[in-house]
């Protein structure tokens, strides 16, 4: 594997963006399905709770490729940061 390191480093600043994201996305869309059940039931949730699910689906996903990357981070011996 040639120039590994500057590659799995910016994947992993990558990953963590996208994880960040994935969280402030999530608390986005706890704060609305909040605001949506104070307001009123209307439609029983059942659409915001296929929402929160695919969300959570979404942050499991982000959380196994950061995990992901911190392993390969490792297995290069890149380790600039600690």
């Amino acid at each position: 594997a040639g120039g590994g390191e500057q590659s799995v480093n910016e994947q992993l600043i990558q990953a963590k963006f996208d994880y960040e994201r994935a969280v402030e996305d999530l608390k986005t869309c706890r704060d609305d399905l909040v605001a949506k059940r104070r307001r009123r039931d209307e439609i029983k949730g059942s659409g915001e709770k296929k929402d929160w699910a695919r969300m959570m689906k979404e942050k499991d996903a982000v959380e196994k490729k950061l995990e992901e990357m911190n392993e390969k981070k490792a297995a290069t011996g890149y380790n600039r940061d600690r």
